[in-house]
């Protein structure tokens, strides 16, 4: 799936304008196995930008310009069946989260985890931010932030399975994507929580054709447009 961004028309003084800046917009959690996943997967990087995926699996949470209030799970649990990582992250998509000792890392803390992005060390802030719940308990909620730290919106989730061991079937992406700059996501449940997959940075935003909703406007805006030139024309 391509994530787009929609434009909202306007039209001013008979002319069919496009609004020079991009509204933010919060994506539905969508399942999650492999980083093909990811609504993000096929956007480019803007020239001179970035993109970062985090998957934690060298035991280490290294990527640039970014800290969080948790820990990687092989550091306090080992990689054991309580640990759950994406499932791919072992070499194959087989519903379990990785092969104790060698893969299956993720994060973890008590009852929220946030993420906050630096843009002094990145340049610029991430317009496209996303992150994969892979573990925990229901009334699963996602916030994130704009450039100036104020919150523009939440995203809530009950797709918990109820098991602590293992398995994929759960694990949801949640992202957000806000051309003005994101400079924090936080996501919390009840209880202890597992995410894994952080991915940030600037990508290469499309122009989504118009719903019909929007079509109809447009259509009308250029009719009006029309009858206004034929009447110039007429008068002349």
């Amino acid at each position: 799936m391509k994530t787009r961004l929609f434009l909202p028309f306007a039209v001013i003084g008979g002319l069919l304008t496009v609004s020079g800046a991009a509204r933010a917009q919060l994506l539905t959690p969508t399942p999650y196995l492999s980083v093909t996943d990811s609504p993000f997967a096929s956007l480019p990087t803007v020239s001179g930008g970035y993109f970062f995926l985090e998957d934690v699996e060298d035991n280490l949470f290294n990527t640039p310009g970014v800290t969080f209030n948790g820990i990687v799970t092989s550091i306090s649990f080992g990689l054991g069946t309580i640990v759950d990582s994406v499932d791919a992250d072992d070499g194959a998509i087989n519903g379990a989260n990785g092969n104790a000792g060698v893969f299956g890392d993720s994060l973890f803390s008590n009852n929220s985890m946030t993420f906050d992005f630096n843009a002094t060390t990145l340049g610029t802030l991430p317009s496209h931010v996303g992150i994969v719940w892979t573990d925990g308990s229901n009334n699963i909620t996602f916030e994130v932030f704009d450039a100036l730290g104020a919150s523009f919106g939440t995203v809530t989730g009950s797709h918990a399975d109820g098991n602590f061991n293992n398995g994929t079937a759960e694990d949801r992406f949640y992202g957000a994507i806000n051309a003005g700059g994101i400079s924090r996501i936080t996501v919390s449940n009840p209880g202890g929580l597992e995410l894994d997959h952080l991915q940030y940075g600037t990508l290469q935003n499309t122009v989504a054709v118009p719903e019909a909703g929007t079509l109809s406007l447009v259509g009308s805006a250029l009719g009006m447009l029309g009858v206004c030139i034929a009447r110039r024309r007429k008068t002349a």
